[in-house]
């Protein structure tokens, strides 16, 4: 990380700030490299997100990123994984503060309250599904579940609060998730469609016959 040398960005964009906020409520993580250096982004998704891992880089193509293909170990069923990471700069520092106050990340009021529709998009490419009969759409899950109860309660209250759609809280596995029932999930895949990566699509798209 030493060795890419890019100018600092001094602030961030609406864009950039949408897709950061929200994708740290999925799959990416801020990290500091050493005591003394400012955070970084970093990420990993499975092989077959390749394409939507390099859409995200390329919308935060000004930090500067470095990503590589690696062995999972297991970890994912083709047995690999694309993780990247970004250069360290002194505006992650703002982020982290208020994604990570006691040093782990935690979602709070604070968080959330900057998530618009084009981070929860993000959001949803990163950690959503959705179920589908044969006919329609039966919910939309967050998969939510690396979050604590109190966590998932309130995001359940910001869905409310937010006037388009309601979220509940369910378990699997013993492990809380959220999700919306039908014409909730219609709702929210309708809010999140425009921002949505063409390689995501199918997140929204229901079971084809015939």
């Amino acid at each position: 990380h030493n060795n890419r040398r890019v100018a600092p960005v001094q602030s961030l964009t609406a864009e950039e700030r949408s897709v950061i906020f929200g994708t740290l409520l999925g799959d990416f993580s801020l990290l500091r490299p050493h005591k003394t250096a400012n955070p970084r982004l970093a990420f990993s998704h499975g092989l077959p997100q390749e394409d939507y891992a390099k859409h995200k880089m390329g919308v935060l193509h000004r930090f500067s990123w470095y990503w590589r293909i690696i062995d999972s170990d297991g970890y994912k069923p083709d047995g690999k994984l694309i993780v990247g990471s970004c250069s360290c700069m002194p505006i992650f520092n703002e982020v982290l503060s208020l994604v990570c106050p006691g040093g782990s990340k935690v979602v709070t009021e604070s968080w959330l309250d900057l998530v618009d529709s084009q981070a929860l998009a993000y959001w949803f490419m990163d950690d959503g599904s959705t179920s589908w009969s044969k006919t329609n759409l039966a919910f939309v899950a967050f998969h939510t579940e690396g979050y604590s109860v109190a966590e998932n309660d309130l995001i359940c209250s910001w869905f409310k609060a937010r006037g388009c759609c309601s979220a509940r809280v369910a378990r699997s596995k013993g492990k809380p998730y959220l999700y919306l029932p039908r014409e909730d999930g219609f709702r929210l895949l309708a809010e999140v469609s425009p921002f949505l990566h063409s390689s995501m699509r199918y997140k929204e798209e229901g079971p084809r016959h015939g």
